[in-house]
This record gives structure tokens, sequence and C-alpha cells, in this order.
């Protein structure tokens, strides 16, 4: 069968409903566990892989002549703003106490970038350089959430 942008407005075919998740169990893979050793530990791990330093770390190199390499990158390096966006309803449609700001960071010299908060009542702007502020060391887990948000340098 040949799918046709033309044939339907709803393309790609898909399926309305919901499916409710209590639990569920997530394989990282080696560069997902080597990242998330390294926010337990206030550092970013990026991948260089050829010529490229790849965060977060791809876990594969196509260029497979050459073996990849982790590399930490301290936490307090600076981190460039390239895109925002501000939430002000949940993902149910309900409108939010506080509205939440989120900011697509990205290093320089690397390929890739994050999605994270940005720190409550900072005004946004594109190219500002900030930070990660984390969590304490004894409550983080190994998750994106060990960082609390991004600041302003």
């Amino acid at each position: 069968m040949i799918w046709s942008k033309k044939a339907s407005p709803s393309f790609p075919p898909h399926l309305e409903g919901s499916q409710e998740v209590e639990r569920y169990v997530y394989t990282p893979g080696a560069a997902g566990k080597t990242l998330a050793e390294g926010l337990i530990r206030g550092v970013f791990v990026a991948e260089k892989c050829s010529t490229d330093l790849w965060f977060p770390p791809r876990g594969f190199c196509p260029d497979l002549s050459k073996p990849s390499l982790y590399i930490e990158i301290p936490g307090e390096t600076p981190w460039t703003v390239i895109s925002y966006t501000t939430v002000r309803r949940d993902s149910k449609g309900d409108p939010l106490r506080e509205p939440v700001t989120m900011v697509y960071v990205v290093l320089e010299g690397t390929r890739g970038g994050l999605i994270h908060r940005l720190k409550p009542g900072v005004e946004p702007r594109l190219g500002m350089k900030v930070r990660a502020r984390f969590k304490p060391k004894e409550e983080r887990k190994g998750n994106i959430q060990d960082i609390l948000y991004f600041e302003p340098i």
C-alpha cells in the first residue's frame, strides 16, 4: 500500500483513544546509563564520534571505523537557549497555577540538545546563556529530574 498525504487529511494514520500506564520499565542502554551516572555526579556526558560531539550521547557511531568515546562536561558549563515556549495548561487542558517556561538548550560545539525548565520568574530570550541547577547530591536519582532548571549566567 502506498500512503499519500493527499489521500487523507489525517495522515499519518493513527488511532484515537488513550491508554493508562501505571508502571513501565525503561532500558536506557549503555549511553543512557552513562548519562544517568553523570547526572548523579552533577556532570553531563556527551559522546565523541569521529569529528562530532553529541549530547545526549547516541550510543553508537555511524562511522563504524571509529570507536566512540564518552566525554564528561562539567555541570556549570554554559548552555545557549535556542528556542523556548511557555506552558500554561497541563496535559488534561486545565490551567496551571503558575506558567512553566521550557527552553531548548545546546552546548557549544555539540550536536543535539536538551529541553528543560527555565528558572521560574526569568524572562527567556534567544541566545541567553544559562547553566544547569542540580538538586542536592543526596536527592539525585540518575534521571533528567536531577536538574531542577536552567538559570541565567
